[in-house]
């Protein structure tokens, strides 16, 4: 629906912009992120806010439909990238992100979350820690 934007913008509604994005520095060969995490075996972006060039869109896809409702489709998309030899760096930019936590509400959602973990499993062959560590953000 964005069309042929040069950059994508994934963000959460309840994220607050305090400046002006300015992509002229950046790198559309890395995926950026304002959160990322990191077990043994992955580095990964939590994705409630992360900008990616159409150059990355074009080689990694789109989103995996499979995951559902915010779950793992963040650690897949970055595994993907990171396949394609795309690195993901910090997103430097004056926000706020006010952590609604409104999917834990949802219905049915520690199921989905069960089968998002599956879903990655299957795919990609190894688990992610349930305990990451935040590398930046």
């Amino acid at each position: 629906a964005a069309g042929r934007a040069d950059w994508y913008l994934f963000l959460n509604n309840d994220v607050m912009v305090y400046e002006p994005l300015d992509t002229s520095q950046l790198d559309p060969a890395h995926i950026y992120a304002k959160r990322i995490l990191q077990d043994d075996r992955l580095t990964w972006i939590d994705l409630w806010l992360a900008l990616v060039s159409r150059q990355t869109w074009e080689t990694v896809g789109e989103w995996d439909e499979g995951y559902l409702i915010c779950g793992f489709e963040d650690a897949d998309y970055s595994a993907r990238a990171r396949a394609n030899g795309i690195l993901i760096a910090p997103l430097v930019w004056d926000i706020k992100h006010y952590w609604g936590k409104t999917r834990w509400k949802l219905p049915n959602y520690e199921q989905i979350r069960l089968d998002n973990k599956a879903l990655f499993y299957k795919k990609h062959g190894y688990r992610l820690s349930e305990t990451p560590k935040a590398i930046y953000g």
